[in-house]
């Protein structure tokens, strides 16, 4: 057996490669791409073969392959058929490509105009052999401009022993006045199942052992192309000698085949910081490309979401009992917006991998961000909290659920609502109750005002419960009080001073100020005066007058040496402007 490499005699001369050895001879023989070769056999069988096919598609799903069986299916002794002999003169000539009637051309290595009209030349000579000439161009985008425009003329109206095959990987590139003068089909990746099948009826078919689970793992690495999956089984064989297991053919088949990036998948979801950096660690050191770790990564996301949504989906039927049991484990501890979230780190991290010097730092950083997601706030609470400052609505619609501080219940009764904006002078309010304030027992119901220029409270050891407090029914405006500093004395008033004048816009805005002043006397028990002020830009002279007192050697005196204290500060218009009179 010298040409089967079932033994050591094979792998010499004359040894053919799997994926050469095993290549379909019929449209049967094709995995994977039915609706191709359906609607070719039935053109053939009815006599419909167009002068002109485009086949686009991945590397390795058998473009070029059915090309050539078509070209078979024409020039065999039996056509026109949809199953070629494969032994006749015509047959074997196209199989080996030595065949005057079938050209396959590369379009990477003969893209320019000249090649074009030798090209043009040759179409007007009738098949030497066979009944068609069959042109076959691979990689035809390859082709340059004054080639295509060279081709055109001939391509639209070909002699009727012509006929062309384009195949290429990327069809955007090649010209729409090529693309409608052709039948356009579109082979896609082959599916995991199929590759394996096909693996298997090789192995079987030269006496190989191979257990599923190696099958299933090379199916998996070779990402829908059969060709790669071929030149896979190749590589494993040579290395088991024949024979492969699972744990056998792991070392050789990269990261996707070992037991690290489960183990990184495990960490992340558990939000194990230090053990993903052991594990990233290990990675690295053993030689993983952090592109391939990211790729690998960006798979087991999408594992992980077809988990979520169908456990039996057959995009996991390829996966080992073990992974898919793994993957079932993972999703219960993750939320959809988890791992939509996780999708997104991941890919953000691909995208700026390509352009990072240090690309193992930057994905380091990405896979500790990841362990961190269940952190992460759900895109509805967000959205509820974001409609809820807007409306001003309460806690429950505008925010995530978190711990509350307890309601405050004051010593006392409250105080009827007064309005902020009240502007008499201090020295002119009431400065206790009315008598129509006492109750028959002749307890005032009402707590008596703040004394003109004093204000006792410390609001700094409260202000955080009061924010708090807010934040139950006036969300946007507890969002700005956080801002803030508490509110402190100057003249009988407390003063709010804000960041900038829209926050203060928005704390006069509707009954903001008006709650806010209810909250403060409810909290302290004592009726208050509140005003605002910009920080760094609209100080209340008042203050400034203050200040100017408090710094006079007189006044010093006095509230040093007697214990007095500063009750108000008036301008003396009878003096000169810049003297003060102080009381």
């Amino acid at each position: 057996m010298n040409d089967t490499g079932s033994s050591g005699e094979g792998y010499g001369k004359g040894y053919i490669v799997i994926a050469r050895k095993w290549r379909p001879t019929t449209f049967d023989d094709v995995v994977g791409q039915d609706h191709v070769t359906r609607t070719l056999k039935n053109a053939i069988t009815g006599g419909r073969v167009a002068h002109a096919y485009l086949f686009t598609g991945p590397r390795g799903v058998g473009k070029t392959t059915v090309a050539r069986v078509l070209a078979k299916s024409l020039n065999c002794v039996e056509a026109p058929t949809v199953k070629p002999c494969s032994k006749c003169a015509a047959c074997n000539e196209i199989a080996q490509g030595t065949s005057m009637d079938v050209m396959e051309i590369d379009g990477a290595s003969n893209r320019g105009i000249d090649e074009i009209r030798n090209l043009r030349e040759s179409v007007r000579y009738a098949p030497v052999g066979g009944k068609k000439k069959v042109y076959i161009i691979d990689e035809v985008h390859m082709l340059t401009q004054e080639a295509f425009n060279a081709l055109l003329k001939t391509l639209e109206e070909p002699p009727p022993h012509v006929v062309f095959v384009f195949a290429t990987t990327q069809p955007l590139k090649v010209l729409q006045t090529i693309i409608s003068r052709c039948q356009r089909f579109d082979f896609r990746r082959i599916s995991t199942v199929e590759i394996a099948a096909r693996l298997k009826e090789i192995c079987k078919g030269d006496g190989y052992k191979c257990d599923d689970g190696a099958l299933a793992l090379i199916s998996q690495q070779a990402e829908g192309s059969m060709r790669d999956a071929q030149s896979m089984l190749e590589q494993v064989l040579a290395f088991s000698g024949g024979t492969a297991t699972e744990a056998d053919i792991r070392p050789i088949m990269g990261l996707r085949g070992s037991e690290i990036l489960s183990k990184i998948g495990r960490a992340i979801v558990a939000g194990d910081e230090k053990g993903v950096m052991g594990l990233l660690g290990e990675a690295f050191d053993g030689g993983v490309d952090p592109a391939d770790l990211t790729s690998s990564l960006i798979e087991w996301v999408r594992y992980l979401l077809i988990t979520s949504i169908d456990p039996e989906s057959r995009e996991l039927v390829s996966l080992t009992p073990e992974a898919r049991k793994d993957l079932t484990a993972q999703v219960r501890e993750l939320t959809a917006e988890h791992l939509l979230c996780l999708l997104t780190m991941i890919t953000d991290a691909e995208n700026n991998l390509k352009r990072a010097s240090h690309q193992r730092y930057l994905l380091e950083a990405t896979i500790l961000r990841m362990t961190r997601v269940k952190s992460v706030a759900k895109i509805s609470d967000l959205i509820r909290m974001l409609e809820g400052m807007e409306r001003g609505g309460t806690a429950s619609d505008s925010r995530p659920q978190e711990k509350r501080a307890p309601d405050h219940k004051p010593a006392g009764p409250k105080a009827p609502d007064r309005k902020a904006s009240d502007s008499r002078p201090p020295d002119q309010r009431t400065s206790g109750p009315k008598p129509a304030d006492r109750d028959p027992s002749g307890e005032t119901r009402n707590p008596p005002p703040i004394p003109p220029g004093a204000f006792p409270l410390n609001l700094a050891g409260v202000w955080p419960e009061l924010v708090e407090s807010l934040r139950e029914t006036k969300a946007s405006l507890a969002s700005i009080l956080d801002l803030c500093e508490p509110p402190r004395q100057s003249d009988g008033a407390l003063w709010l001073r804000l960041p900038t004048a829209f926050h203060e816009s928005q704390v006069h805005k509707g009954e903001n100020l008006k709650i806010l002043t209810g909250v403060i006397e409810k909290l302290t028990n004592t009726s208050v005066v509140l005003k605002t002020a910009i920080v760094g830009v609209q100080e209340d002279k008042s203050s400034h007058l203050t200040d100017l007192a408090d710094r006079h050697p007189i006044v010093r005196a006095l509230v040093e040496n007697l214990g007095g204290r500063i009750v108000d500060v008036r301008r003396d218009r009878q003096q000169s402007s810049g003297s003060e009179q102080t009381s």
